[in-house]
């Protein structure tokens, strides 16, 4: 073949991959342009949703899946893990309708919002045992209600309505009451004291 023809051909191959391109580059456009113009969906439908970091870790997941940290919860969940993928928060519910808020630090320490007895609490376990020292919580007539144990769940202290006002009771470390301060009927109020040992109580007013 002479040069000539070779030059031809060249030229030819050149003509076609140039038509190639530009008829690609008019593609893209147009359905740059058609993807454009198409309207935003009002609602995106699926079974769940997840974010991850750069790491791949999923770090954040919504969906209608049941509850991890609390097997009693129905469907519908929102779960955040931190960077190494641990959760530090939950926000669930439960086939009846009530919500469940449970938060979570580094070292295992977990404050929890949820029903207690239909009415709602707020809770907070001891560190890795899972125990609860703190809960406080509406009673059924609608008062509030105070508790604090120790790590060993054992109580230390509560708080109550007795009726004709406030209520407070203190404990040893075998769980025996030992002093309570509460309001009496007449208006007036008690500091009473009982010695471990089950002796005689000493009233004060």
């Amino acid at each position: 073949m002479t040069i000539e023809a070779r030059l031809a051909r060249l030229e030819m191959h050149n003509r076609r991959y140039r038509n190639l391109l530009m008829l690609a580059g008019l593609v893209t456009i147009a359905l740059a342009g058609y993807g454009a113009a198409q309207p935003q969906p009002d609602i995106v439908r699926a079974k769940k949703f997840e974010v991850v970091n750069n790491a791949g870790i999923v770090v954040a997941e919504l969906g209608g899946f049941k509850g991890v940290l609390r097997q009693y919860l129905g469907e519908g969940s929102l779960i955040l893990r931190d960077e190494k993928g641990k959760i530090t928060t939950t926000l669930e519910n439960n086939y009846n309708g009530d919500a469940y808020l449970t938060l979570r630090n580094r070292r295992g320490g977990t404050v929890y919002i949820g029903p207690h007895q239909d009415e709602m609490s707020i809770q907070i376990d001891a560190y890795q045992t899972e125990n609860p020292v703190f809960i406080a919580y509406a009673d059924g007539n609608g008062n509030g209600r105070l508790i604090v144990n120790d790590k060993a769940k054992s109580p230390l202290l509560s708080v109550s309505h007795n009726g004709h006002g406030g209520r407070l009771v203190l404990y040893n470390k075998h769980r025996v009451p030992v002093a309570e301060i509460y309001a009496r009927e007449d208006g007036s109020g008690i500091v009473q004291t009982l010695a471990p040992a089950g002796g005689p109580r000493e009233e004060r007013r």
